[in-house]
């Protein structure tokens, strides 16, 4: 799956502290888990799974904003992104960027 490989390397990126190289990695595999999650998640479980997952992936890419945001480099932080934790599975990620923005 392509958002499970995405995640990986995020996770790798992130254990290496590259966080630049980490947050889009994070927030594309957000977008596909969320569609998947949308269009192709029939059961209760795997719908709640994927939720869980998509928060806790959501999460440590607002702390690497943080992070990142903390330490010069400008990234911004939109506060849409806390509609997924209350429920709005649908995000769009900007290619060749660090913003996520729900829709």
């Amino acid at each position: 799956n392509e958002a499970i490989e995405l995640v990986k390397k995020a996770t790798e990126a992130d254990n290496e502290q590259k966080y630049e190289e980490a947050l889009p990695l994070y927030s594309q595999a957000i977008t596909i888990f969320l569609q998947v999650y949308k269009d192709k998640a029939t059961n209760l479980r795997s719908r709640e799974v994927i939720k869980r997952k998509c928060q806790q992936y959501l999460e440590r890419a607002e702390a690497i904003k943080q992070m990142v945001s903390e330490n010069g480099t400008a990234v911004r932080v939109t506060k849409q992104e806390e509609r997924l934790v209350r429920g709005r599975p649908t995000i769009h990620v900007a290619r060749n960027s660090m913003n996520i923005s729900v829709i």
